[in-house]
């Protein structure tokens, strides 16, 4: 009885555990035109959490006219570097990352090749990295600004990967640990004449 009861306790452990653990990274795409310019390529970002939270790695490949410009974010390493503001605006789903461009907070997503402000991928819900006011700027030769209201897709899972719940080996465990007990008790019962 008391290994019963240790295999249900260890069930119910995992199963709180994976309900409290359901924060993880995955891979978004990006591809957006804003004027003339593209961006392309990829960023990482925590499920459930807000642009404080978009992490590297992340390659981001900027291009108006004959121009184009790659940032590379990697731990440690690269070229470019990720930075928020206030972290109101961005919502994170499994699926795709959302940008609240009417969110009266001066919030802001940024990727910037280096510490330059010439060559970059900015989110806003005010004016911060140009243009006139929110919306997204893609700065890589000219000034291409695209003003935007309401909340709107930036970056999606294609892929729409699911990833293993973190409560599953612990339940595995638990499972194993009762059909042990279980086969035991089997193994040990008088055969019956």
């Amino acid at each position: 009885m008391k290994s019963k009861l240790v295999a249900l306790t260890v069930i119910a452990a995992g199963t709180v555990f994976g309900l409290a653990s359901q924060a993880f990274a995955n891979t978004y795409n990006v591809n957006l035109t804003v004027g003339d310019a593209t961006a392309t390529g990829f960023f990482t970002g925590i499920v459930g959490n807000t642009s404080a939270d978009i992490i590297s790695p992340f390659n981001l490949t900027l291009t108006e006219g004959s121009t184009s410009v790659t940032l590379v974010g990697t731990s440690p390493g690269g070229n470019a570097q990720v930075a928020a503001g206030n972290s109101n605006a961005v919502t994170v789903t499994d699926s795709q990352v959302l940008f609240n461009f009417s969110d009266t907070c001066q919030d802001y997503l940024l990727f910037e090749l280096g510490n330059s402000v010439s060559t970059v991928l900015c989110f806003q819900t005010f004016k911060f990295c140009g243009g006139n006011g929110p919306g997204i700027v893609l700065l890589v030769n000219g000034d291409p600004f695209q003003s935007m209201t309401g909340i709107v897709v930036i970056a999606s899972n294609d892929l729409a990967t699911t990833p293993l719940p973190p409560a599953l080996p612990l339940f595995a465990t638990g499972l194993g640990v009762l059909c042990l007990l279980g086969w035991r008790k089997k193994r040990k019962a008088p055969l019956l004449p």
